[in-house]
């Protein structure tokens, strides 16, 4: 099974915010979450890896499997990232439903459409960040309202994808949400996403203390609605402050 430590590297490159955000993990849903998070990097990175739709459906429909033997009882197929599922989510079933989500999500990513306002940007973000905010957030409270959580997380991660492909930034381009940056009147489209993300945030926020880290890393979407990226520094500050007051 890959190491925590592999896992975490893996995270910290393609999921920055959330992986910072682990420090303030209960101890016992840490192992966990750093899995779910590896999870969402994986389905980001299948269009990638495919020439062609069909071997694409092909990959998916493997991982669909995957997460049958995850949560059901018997042994799980010889793969890093399967292992860690079933040794950390395996007594959580009702992960099940919101990560075949992002698995049947990913599959509109083998078409090629541009996005052409905030709400397309929002249903393309809506696959793996809001899956993954909501998701989560189900682990840390089984019982939490997930609609605004996920919002939030598509408004964060199209916003994140569009910042990062700006001059002087990392290029998003090798990525599914690479046709946000692509979009048309981009300064518009920030504005419009910044206000999507106002508006989950006013409804997730004060946040309850189980679910702040997830508050935690989505609230550089803040920033990011601004037109720039949080260093390391400023991300750290911005954290301790959201999970001190809850928003």
């Amino acid at each position: 099974m890959e190491t925590a430590a592999e896992l975490l590297a893996a995270v910290s490159l393609a999921e920055p915010d959330h992986a910072a955000a682990l420090a303030y993990y209960p101890d016992d849903k840490r192992a966990a979450g750093l899995a779910l998070m590896a999870f969402a990097a994986e389905m980001r990175s299948v269009p990638l890896r495919v020439s062609e739709p069909m071997l694409g459906a092909i990959r998916l429909q493997w991982w669909r499997e995957a997460l049958d033997e995850v949560f059901g009882e018997g042994r799980v197929r010889a793969h890093p990232l399967v292992s860690a599922l079933a040794v950390t989510l395996r007594e959580a079933a009702h992960l099940n439903p919101p990560m075949l989500m992002m698995i049947d999500g990913t599959e509109t990513f083998f078409s090629h459409a541009d996005v052409t306002g905030a709400k397309a940007a929002l249903d393309v973000a809506a696959v793996h960040d809001g899956g993954l905010a909501g998701g989560l957030v189900a682990l840390l409270d089984p019982t939490a309202e997930l609609e605004g959580w996920h919002k939030a997380g598509a408004a964060y991660g199209a916003l994140r994808a569009l910042v990062r492909a700006e001059p002087g930034g990392r290029t998003d381009i090798e990525t599914p949400t690479a046709r946000i940056a692509r979009a048309p009147h981009a300064e518009q489209l920030r504005r419009e996403l910044l206000a999507a993300f106002n508006a989950a945030w006013t409804a997730i926020t004060p946040a309850d203390q189980a679910v702040a880290p997830v508050a935690a890393a989505l609230k550089s979407a803040r920033t990011l609605g601004q037109g720039r990226r949080p260093g390391m520094l400023a991300r750290r500050l911005m954290q301790f402050g959201t999970i001190a007051r809850g928003k």
